[in-house]
């Protein structure tokens, strides 16, 4: 901030005489602070026009980004849901193989059970004759 001006060169100061130069220095602190007044005003105003363009810019990048952003969570979701689709196909699969090994599993004991069933007949068929001969002997 400047001083006023309070000093004048002596010289001026007898051409003037005591009022003059006291009417001149406040002249020209006037002057001055109608100046910086003026100055100040037009360097907010230029502020602010230029605060409110690039404000403006600002809105406008920050618009295209989030656009931007948006599209690319759509995509995301997209890739994702495909993902997701196929992970659910695989499954299908593993599924389909779980249930062709229990019917595997199945048949295995179906099979277990009709040879059980064999071995069990063919052991009785086996031992019966002995022991119907046996009996005979004994009860004879």
């Amino acid at each position: 901030m400047m001083e006023p001006i309070v000093l004048v060169p002596k010289a001026l100061r007898n051409s003037l005489g005591e009022e003059g130069a006291e009417a001149l220095v406040s002249l020209l602190n006037q002057a001055n602070l109608g100046g910086r007044k003026f100055m100040e005003e037009f360097v907010s105003e230029r502020f602010e026009r230029r605060l409110m363009e690039e404000t403006g810019k600002l809105r406008l990048e920050l618009k295209e980004e989030t656009g931007k952003l948006w599209i690319a969570i759509a995509e995301l979701r997209a890739e994702m849901h495909a993902g997701f689709a196929g992970i659910q196909e695989q499954f299908k699969e593993v599924y389909k193989e779980i249930a062709k090994l229990h019917e595997r599993i199945a048949e295995v004991h179906r099979s277990i059970a009709s040879q059980t069933r064999w071995m069990v007949a063919v052991i009785i068929a086996s031992v019966l004759p002995i022991y119907l001969g046996l009996a005979k002997l004994i009860f004879q």
